[in-house]
């Protein structure tokens, strides 16, 4: 058979580009660090290296949602750390306002430390993160959550309940807030009453059971719903009735009555010493002011214990005011600590998630690597032996064409 010139040289160039073309693949697999160059390598290992890079994606995805989760939640639990200190030192304060004998002077001193407490409270509760959100407004994180109310003198949390989720791993949701709602929640009502009327005859008032006194108030509000203001008209001969102040004097009927007993009027949760060297003799009246009723949070009631102990007037509102102090504050402290422990049941689980995550990338690279990932010694013994083969196939090529037949003719 004979063989063309061209087809002698197609042949030689064939088999320079299939030596070259083994070894410039062995050399892309050791400097890309992988053996499937394209699909067509292996297609079903390519299909599975690119689920297990999907994977491995969003594993890394989930960690830097952990990172910012942490953070919210630090945040949070740092500042209701703070919240709780604060809280503790107004109890301290109450409870020496009750067992201590304060003067006037100590007891201004002391409103001065609570409104301090207040102020820092107040600050807390609208504290932001890093990219400056609020840590306390629930869903509406551009929305200051805790808002003075000048009409009612009390703190009211504005914004809403809600919990913004971060995807943690495919089937877990964690919350990165909490609500102003749950550590700020309302623990009692403002008991708001004052002598307006008859004060010479009025040595102390005092609220002997608060619970009794608000759901008075409550019962006898008028159309409106706020509270009525209450008159105490005496007989003469130690009885009296109790009128509302704001019914014509011509036409109104008593709500109640009652007898003074041991030189003091008991009248549903309220208590008034009468002046033993003033006593109230026949038509003679005390006329109580009775304010509307106000739902307390944490920094309500040390605002509302700081006003107590600066108003002064008649004995027996601030002394109030400190006895209640303490089992509010308890129950604002609870709510502060039941937060906090909803915050670390979460920082628990997200440890967790971390460390599922972290495994699963383990299982996942070490799966890829299986699959994908060059071994170095037998790559280097390929690209040694294709070295070979190419520099073979260009000696053969040049010596066959350097062929001639002259070359054997004498």
């Amino acid at each position: 058979m004979r063989i063309s010139t061209n087809l002698l040289f197609q042949r030689g160039l064939d088999s320079l580009q299939r030596s070259e073309g083994a070894l410039n693949k062995v050399q892309q697999q050791l400097t890309r660090q992988t053996k499937i160059l394209s699909p067509s390598d292996d297609p079903i290992a390519n299909s599975q290296v690119m689920n297990l890079n999907n994977a491995l994606a969003q594993n890394d995805q989930f960690m830097r949602n952990s990172i910012s989760l942490e953070a919210n939640l630090r945040s949070s639990e740092s500042n209701l750390n703070g919240v709780n200190d604060s809280l503790q030192r107004a109890r301290q304060l109450a409870a020496g306002v009750i067992n201590g004998s304060y003067g006037a002077e100590e007891r201004n001193a002391v409103a001065k430390e609570l409104r301090a407490i207040e102020k820092q409270m107040f600050d807390q509760a609208n504290a932001r993160d890093a990219q400056g959100e609020y840590l306390f407004s629930g869903y509406q994180s551009r929305k200051q959550p805790m808002e003075y109310d000048a009409a009612s003198q009390s703190y009211q949390y504005v914004s809403d309940q809600g919990q913004r989720n971060i995807q943690l791993t495919p089937n877990l949701k964690l919350a990165a807030n909490e609500p102003g709602n749950k550590p700020f929640a309302p623990v009692s009502q403002r008991v708001d009453l004052e002598v307006s009327g008859g004060g010479d005859f009025v040595d102390k008032l005092n609220v002997s059971d608060r619970d009794q006194y608000i759901n008075f108030a409550e019962a006898n509000a008028d159309a409106s719903g706020n509270p009525i203001d209450l008159e105490f008209v005496f007989d003469g001969s130690g009885g009296y009735d109790v009128f509302n102040s704001a019914d014509p004097v011509a036409t109104r009927t008593a709500i109640g009555s009652g007898s003074i007993t041991d030189g003091k009027v008991n009248y549903q949760g309220m208590e008034i010493s009468l002046d033993q060297n003033n006593l109230p003799a026949a038509d003679d009246t005390i006329t109580l002011k009775t304010g509307e009723p106000v739902q307390r949070n944490a920094i309500t009631l040390v605002s509302d214990l700081a006003s107590a102990l600066e108003g002064g007037g008649i004995d027996g509102q601030w002394q109030n005011e400190a006895s209640w102090a303490l089992d509010d504050l308890n129950e604002a402290m609870d709510n502060v600590v039941g937060t906090q422990a909803e915050i670390g049941a979460r920082m628990n689980t997200m440890e967790s998630a971390k460390t599922q995550l972290r495994d699963s990338d383990v299982v996942n690279q070490t799966a890829r690597a299986e699959l994908a990932d060059v071994d170095y010694n037998e790559a280097v013994t390929e690209l040694v032996k294709n070295e070979t083969l190419y520099q073979a196939s260009q000696q053969v090529f040049s010596r066959i064409n350097q062929l001639s037949l002259f070359d054997y003719v004498n």
